[in-house]
């Protein structure tokens, strides 16, 4: 399908965007394709604020779904959670998490010691105790999703439907969904 405009749009509750195309854009199945054309301007108000951008569009720009959903898996972190600590005396175990994460993209039984020790690391770096220390009594919900995401990133990997580049990337975007939805993890 090819439309000459498009007005306004809403993608989460708080965030509205608006678009305006000198040319023509195509809407598929998995995506917004912007054809080439001269400029590009959106606008998007989030929090009570109109941000705006304008850029040159000289190749076609796609928005694919990325094959890891931190939404998504935020979602089932209750469960996962509660399922976890019923089979487990261990209370929000890290290699627990990072393994029930592996084992949703990739064999169980290809989890192996090089992915214990990148989760072990984590732990000991970024995800230790003195480094969510100001999540405070959230740390250990903190960690062990995050031990989750990164274990859905590593079985992603392992049966390469992520390259590393695009490991690094979402790895990169974890602490970020983290942070932005941090009162979740208040909660557990």
């Amino acid at each position: 399908m090819v439309v000459e405009e498009l007005s306004t749009w809403s993608v989460a509750p708080n965030m509205v965007f608006t678009l305006s195309l000198r040319n023509t854009f195509r809407v598929c199945p998995r995506g917004l394709f912007l054809v080439p054309f001269p400029v590009v301007q959106a606008a998007f108000l989030q929090g009570g604020v109109v941000k705006t951008f304008r850029c040159a569009a000289e190749t076609y720009t796609s928005m694919t779904p990325s094959p890891y959903d931190f939404a998504e898996l935020l979602c089932v972190f209750p469960d996962i959670r509660d399922t976890l600590h019923t089979a487990s005396s261990r209370r929000f175990d890290p290699i627990d998490f990072a393994r029930h994460g592996f084992a949703l993209n990739a064999p169980a039984d290809s989890w192996g010691d090089n992915h214990r020790r990148f989760i072990d690391d984590r732990c000991v770096g970024e995800l230790s105790d003195d480094s969510l220390a100001d999540h405070e009594s959230a740390a250990p919900a903190w960690r062990a999703f995050a031990c989750l995401a990164l274990g859905c990133l590593l079985g992603l990997y392992q049966t390469e439907r992520i390259i590393g580049l695009q490991f690094e990337a979402a790895d990169a975007q974890l602490a970020g969904f983290m942070f932005l939805h941090s009162p979740v993890f208040e909660t557990f």
